[in-house]
């Protein structure tokens, strides 16, 4: 997830910029408080994302945000220390969003590269790493369930 702060408006002093910055910032306490703990994960593919701008605003939204902060932010990728840039983008995305509550505006966005993608050549085995690095960094107590434990419209 990139939750890098914008490069601010010349008009604004830089007490001005820092606090508008911490509003907008997106982070990963947010992410886990608009989701209850509870997200999913899912690998998408450029095709998937094409559609996804048309059918979803809200990853849409979250994959533009994340693009156009790339050079400022340097975001890594999701299982190893690859730094992404312009000129090479993620090859997969591997997307967050919240189970059981279509509400929520959670949406985290991380990015896979080439080397990750060839040594996890699955959707499976990618998610397998992302949600290692995930449980290694951010989440030390970070659960995988199985879908079974769902219940439609329910919690885990």
């Amino acid at each position: 997830m990139v939750g890098a702060m914008d490069g601010g408006s010349g008009d604004l002093n830089r007490h001005q910029r820092r606090a508008a910055a911490r509003q907008r910032r997106y982070s990963i306490q947010d992410f886990h408080d608009d989701t209850a703990g509870v997200f999913s994960l899912g690998v998408l593919t450029p095709l998937d994302i094409a559609a996804l701008i048309i059918t979803n605003h809200g990853i849409a939204a979250a994959l533009i945000d994340w693009l156009a902060r790339i050079d400022e932010a340097r975001p890594l990728c999701a299982t190893c220390d690859f730094v992404f840039t312009r000129e090479v983008p993620p090859t997969l995305w591997v997307v967050a969003s919240a189970v059981g509550n279509p509400a929520s505006r959670g949406v985290m966005m991380m990015g896979a590269c080439e080397d990750c993608c060839t040594r996890h050549p699955s959707s499976d085995a990618l998610i397998a790493a992302v949600a290692e690095a995930l449980r290694r960094g951010a989440w030390p107590d970070l659960r995988v369930l199985d879908q079974s434990h769902f219940r439609p419209g329910g919690r885990a």
